[in-house]
C-alpha cells in the first residue's frame, strides 16, 4: 500500500490536478471542491474531501482563472452568478420559469390573433392559399382551428 502525501508534496500535487483540470476546460471539468475531491480520491491522492477544506482558497482562485476563460453567454451567467448565494438563485430561477410561463402565454394568444387575421383575409378577399406566408408552426395552428371550427374534432 502507498503511503498518503501530506503538507506541500499534498499542495504540490493538488496543483497539478487544478492546472490539469485548468487545461481541460470548464466544460470538460469545471473546477470545485467537490470535483476535484472526485479526481484525486479516484486516483488514490487523498481519500476524504475534507482533505481540501484547508485548500479552499487555492481551489477558488484556480476555479476563477478557469471562469474568466470562459466566453459567450456561458462566460456572462457564470459571471453574474459567482457572487449570488444560493437563495438568491433560486429567487432568480423562479423568476425566469416566471417569465418563460408568461412567454408562451403570449406566444399562444398572439398565434391565435394571427390565426383570427387569416380567416378574416381568407373569408374577405380572393387570397386563399394564404399557408405560403406562414411558418410551419402557424399552418398547423390554423389548420387545427378550422377543423376545431368545422366540426370535424
Amino acid at each position: 500500500m502507498t503511503e498518503k502525501l501530506r503538507g506541500k508534496d499534498l499542495d504540490a500535487r493538488i496543483e497539478l490536478e487544478l492546472l490539469s483540470m485548468l487545461d481541460e476546460g470548464y466544460e470538460h471539468s469545471p473546477i470545485t471542491q467537490s470535483n476535484l475531491a472526485k479526481r484525486l480520491i479516484a486516483k488514490n491522492i487523498i481519500s476524504y474531501k475534507s482533505t481540501l477544506t484547508k485548500r479552499k482558497e487555492l481551489i477558488d482562485k484556480f476555479a476563477k482563472e478557469q471562469q474568466d476563460t470562459v466566453v459567450g453567454s456561458l462566460s456572462h451567467t457564470l459571471k453574474s452568478t459567482r457572487s449570488k448565494s444560493r437563495k438568491e438563485l433560486e429567487k432568480a430561477n423562479a423568476r425566469l420559469n416566471d417569465q418563460v410561463k408568461e412567454s408562451r402565454k403570449m406566444i399562444q394568444q398572439n398565434t391565435q390573433c394571427i390565426i383570427s387575421m387569416m380567416k378574416t383575409i381568407r373569408m374577405q378577399t380572393k387570397v386563399r392559399n394564404i399557408e405560403r406566408c406562414l411558418s410551419p408552426y402557424l399552418i398547423r395552428e390554423l389548420h387545427n382551428s378550422e377543423d376545431f371550427t368545422n366540426g370535424e374534432k
